[in-house]
């Protein structure tokens, strides 16, 4: 882990893909999960959560922004309930949402990544500086599942395949600090979550 951390390793996840495109669909993700949007540059990709009315972790995912198409990467054990979450509150806006299923993708991580990543999308994980991409780096050391397990429970990090996933306040898990923008705008459960805060 270590070593990963001041020259750049890589590692597999399989992650289920959620696309939302439309005229709409900035505002409404805007309105609908802990991240403030705006913060999420083009190209670029970002831990968020959302949550029921309590305040409760409904699912959590990878925001990826397409300049106006925006994807979710998500554990595929929480699709059935994502899917579920986001039509609850579409009520008239523009946004279509569909998925196209699971999907093997290669985060490099570490603080020298190369600067040949073509196509890659910038964001943080573990706490460190990364890429997202879909193709493998043969010129690239990859993390081992034991290391990548050890680094992600350090940080406290949830997990890719959902297996730490639990039905939860947002403000009792470490999402709170990794997928949540203090003070951001109204969203389902933003009032408990500002309360308890």
């Amino acid at each position: 882990v270590s070593q990963s951390r001041y020259r750049a390793g890589q590692f597999k996840v399989f992650l289920t893909e959620i696309t939302l495109r439309g005229t709409d669909v900035r505002s409404f993700l805007q309105t609908q999960c802990t991240y403030d949007i705006n913060l999420v540059s083009p190209n670029s990709f970002q831990l968020t959560s959302f949550l029921d009315p309590q305040g409760r972790v409904e699912f959590y995912g990878w925001l990826v922004h397409h300049h106006e198409i925006f994807n979710i990467l998500i554990p595929n054990s929480l699709l059935e309930r994502s899917i579920t979450r986001l039509n609850k509150f579409l009520i008239s806006e523009d946004v279509e949402i569909s998925t196209s299923g699971e999907k093997e993708f290669i985060f490099i991580v570490g603080r020298t990544p190369p600067s040949s990543l073509h196509g890659a999308i910038y964001g943080i994980l573990f706490d460190e500086p990364s890429y997202l991409t879909t193709t493998i780096r043969p010129d690239l050391d990859f993390i081992s599942e034991d290391e990548t397990n050890l680094w992600r429970g350090l940080t406290g990090w949830p997990s890719f395949d959902g297996s730490d996933y639990r039905l939860e306040i947002l403000n009792n898990l470490r999402l709170m600090d990794l997928a949540h923008t203090p003070n951001k705008g109204c969203y389902p459960g933003q009032e408990t979550v500002s309360k308890i805060s």
